[in-house]
């Protein structure tokens, strides 16, 4: 090997190794990968990441986010509950298109004057010898008049933990037991709230039917805002005695 041929290979050699150290070594001994959520950053934050939780308020100079579900911590409530609150924060987000505000969009809606839009989560809990349920309650601002008040229940079986639906609380087909919770739901909201009473709101169907609670002697029935009668009436319920309709309903569910 002749001296030129050396040194080239001495060259090459050098330029690679420089390289080496330009892209993927930092002065700190980082190293640099594709994917920046993989960085070797040498501090430990896994206790960090335990202790903030998994629901954390978020307050930005927009909009804030806040949870009020202390007490929640069975972990397959836990599970089915986050789907539910990411979903609702996911949209929230996109539909306020917070990233991407002018400044004649922070005008007009006044959030350069301390205007906020807000997304809040609640939660009731109900609890009969053999039902858990929780009810919970998203609370929504985004301007106008007033906010607005989603509602949902998440319904399980002490024993087993099983998550349960309208069809496990009623052993005939639903076609049969909706029809006689909205004919008796029909009797109930006209008697209590009249003229005002919005009848579609409790038709014969599941999703009229989709929010509910039990005690020990009955099955009562939660509507959203607007469903059955105006918003000043706020979220109305409509309880159904269990030995009232003992030919369609699952009694070992309630005290007999």
């Amino acid at each position: 090997m002749n001296t030129n041929t050396l040194k080239t290979i001495l060259v090459i050699l050098m330029l690679v190794i420089a390289g080496y150290l330009i892209f993927f070594r930092l002065p700190d001994n980082k190293i640099v990968v594709d994917n920046p959520t993989l960085v070797d950053d040498t501090e430990d934050t896994s206790n960090e990441n335990t202790e903030k939780g998994l629901w954390e308020d978020e307050i930005s100079d927009y909009y804030e986010i806040k949870y009020d579900l202390d007490g929640i911590s069975d972990e397959n409530v836990v599970a089915d509950i986050d789907r539910w609150i990411s979903d609702r924060v996911y949209q929230f987000k996109k539909d306020g298109n917070f990233q991407n505000l002018s400044p004649q969009d922070i005008e007009t809606l006044g959030f350069n004057k301390g205007m906020k839009y807000s997304i809040n989560f609640k939660y009731d809990l109900h609890e009969s010898k053999t039902i858990k349920s929780y009810i919970l309650r998203t609370e929504y601002f985004t301007g106008g008049a007033h906010g607005n008040v989603e509602i949902i229940s998440f319904n399980y079986e002490k024993e087993n933990n099983k998550r349960l639906g309208l069809n496990d609380m009623f052993k005939k087909p639903a076609e049969d037991y909706l029809s006689v919770l909205a004919a008796l739901g029909d009797k109930y909201f006209t008697g209590k709230y009249g003229e005002a009473f919005f009848p579609e709101g409790v038709s014969a169907t599941p999703a009229n039917f989709g929010v509910w609670y039990t005690d020990d002697e009955k099955i009562t029935f939660v509507f959203q805002p607007y469903q059955v009668a105006p918003y000043a009436y706020g979220i109305p319920e409509f309880p159904v005695v269990a030995t009232g309709v003992s030919d369609f309903i699952n009694l070992d569910y309630f005290a007999k």
